[in-house]
């Protein structure tokens, strides 16, 4: 048996593993009887993988991006329970607690040596700023500081995992390959979801829908959202937003045939479109048209941007140009995806709002927010149990920029912003280092995750508190910092460690 043929089918067996260990702990809150038996399986599941990570950090960080995808569809299984959630904080906690061991105490290495001082005097100043807010007295429970500060700050050490995940370029090939087996799978999943939905709405199992059971109306039609294997069609695309740069990147890198090239683009672009997640069409037309421009020369920019410019031009006066009237039972689950004018007038406006209007709204209605309320007290994602209060709601809108304005402040939110935009500059200048270099595909492909967030983030309060969304977007800045350094020196922050999986 081909050597890479049996180390992917151990880690299969793995994640297999992993998730009758999360399966069985649903069942041994269930039956208490037989709980002596049920944590006596679950210590011989989790204990060997435990083993792994402690052996090798890089694979803990692949077991958490394959927990990202699979935790939903154990939740559906076990009647939603957020609980589950938290096992991948913990499982992120182990991780770092490994790689920080790994690179701090026994190797002595510096990490974020290779981060630039004035990201890292940024990073820490707002960190500062969030934990002064988690300790704030207006915070009504003690849960919702936790929270705060994990949506906050938790997920920026991942870009200590960005930097010094890859060791050579073979690793980039690997990853490659790890992937496609990862979301293929759960694409497919989501056809034969679409299918059935399509076919035979009301026979169709509970697991195979999306948790909060959406539906998009749109004239006189209903459009069933498919979650794939996730909980909602939002978190769905957002796994698409997150994945699909580095696979493409990857892809041109690699140097794979222009037929298979668009056999990836035909898939995922299938798969954006049948979650009926708008955001997510959105954010993959955005991608190509970014890769496109800043893959031509310089002369050839501009005119590429016109074309771009011209297509926009022409589908908002053909394909956007309709009426509610001209919706009919073959054409509406393809025009709910498009929308037309004036949906997309009003998405625009709520965009520019979010941005804007709204935080004008929050301070205006609120003479503290100098201070902020506290971290954690905006938002559904604060609350862990369905016992468990709130916190403090203003109806000011729904945007990022809403919930860091209200929970850390006016300074809080200055900060942000400030820590933000320079991260952004500097990984911009980093691209233009790497331009006539061999992995400038991958870095480009790679910074459009941080770059197409912003958008996210501005729209939804929730993408700041999503935890696969954070993982890619700090794991993406890490990468890109790795790449800086390897087109510099010619080799990755860890190229003296063995080569591996």
């Amino acid at each position: 048996m081909p050597h890479f043929v049996q180390r992917n089918l151990q880690i299969v067996a793995i994640f297999a593993g992993v998730t009758l260990l999360a399966y069985l702990t649903g069942r041994l809150v269930a039956y208490n009887g037989k709980m002596m038996v049920l944590i006596a399986i679950g210590f011989a599941i989790i204990l060997p993988v435990c083993a792994q990570i402690l052996r090798r950090w890089r694979f803990g960080v692949l077991i958490i991006v394959w927990w990202f995808v699979v935790v939903d569809q154990i939740r559906k299984f076990l009647g939603g329970s957020q609980k589950l959630l938290m096992a991948g904080d913990a499982l992120l906690f182990f991780v770092l607690c490994v790689f920080f061991l790994t690179y701090y105490v026994f190797n002595k290495k510096s990490v974020f040596s290779y981060v630039p001082v004035n990201i890292r005097l940024l990073l820490v100043s707002f960190g500062c700023i969030v934990c002064v807010q988690a300790f704030n007295l207006r915070i009504p429970a003690w849960i919702l500081p936790i929270a705060g500060i994990r949506t906050y700050l938790f997920y920026m050490l991942v870009l200590g995992l960005g930097v010094m995940f890859f060791r050579t370029e073979a690793d980039l090939k690997r990853f490659y390959r790890w992937l496609l087996i990862l979301s293929v799978p759960v694409i497919l999943f989501s056809f034969c979801q679409g299918f059935l939905l399509y076919t035979n709405p009301s026979e169709v199992p509970e697991y195979l829908r999306s948790l909060a059971k959406e539906f998009h109306s749109f004239g006189h039609f209903e459009v069933q959202y498919v979650s794939a294997s996730f909980a909602s069609a939002k978190r769905y695309g957002k796994f698409l937003f997150v994945v699909y740069p580095w696979i493409y990147g990857l892809s041109v890198y690699l140097g794979v045939s222009r037929i298979r090239r668009w056999g990836l683009v035909l898939l995922f672009m299938t798969g954006n479109i049948i979650s009926g997640s708008k955001e997510a069409v959105v954010m993959f037309l955005l991608f190509h048209m970014f890769f496109w421009v800043m893959t031509k020369e310089r002369a050839m920019r501009y005119a590429a941007a016109f074309l771009i410019f011209l297509c926009i031009a022409l589908a908002w006066h053909t394909i956007l140009d309709f009426k509610f009237s001209d919706i009919t039972a073959q054409n509406y689950r393809m025009r709910a995806i498009l929308s037309d004018k004036s949906d997309w007038r009003k998405r625009v406006s709520q965009l520019v709002g979010g941005g804007g209007v709204n935080v004008a709204k929050a301070i205006l209605g609120d003479q503290v927010l100098f201070f902020g309320k506290g971290a954690g007290t905006y938002g559904q994602e604060a609350r862990l149990f369905d016992d468990m209060p709130i916190g403090t709601e203003i109806e000011a809108g729904d945007s990022g920029i809403t919930k860091v304005l209200i929970e850390l402040g006016i300074f809080g939110l200055f900060l942000f912003t400030v820590m933000y935009c320079y991260i952004l500059r500097f990984l911009w200048l980093s691209l233009k280092k790497l331009a006539l270099h061999r992995v400038y595909p991958v870095a480009l492909a790679a910074s459009f995750v941080p770059m197409g967030w912003i958008i996210l983030f501005i729209k939804g309060h929730g993408t700041i508190s999503d935890g696969m969304v954070s993982f890619g977007l700090w794991f993406s800045i890490g990468f890109i910092l790795a790449l800086r350094y390897y087109a510099v020196t010619g080799s990755f922050p860890v190229a003296n460690q063995r080569g591996g999986r």
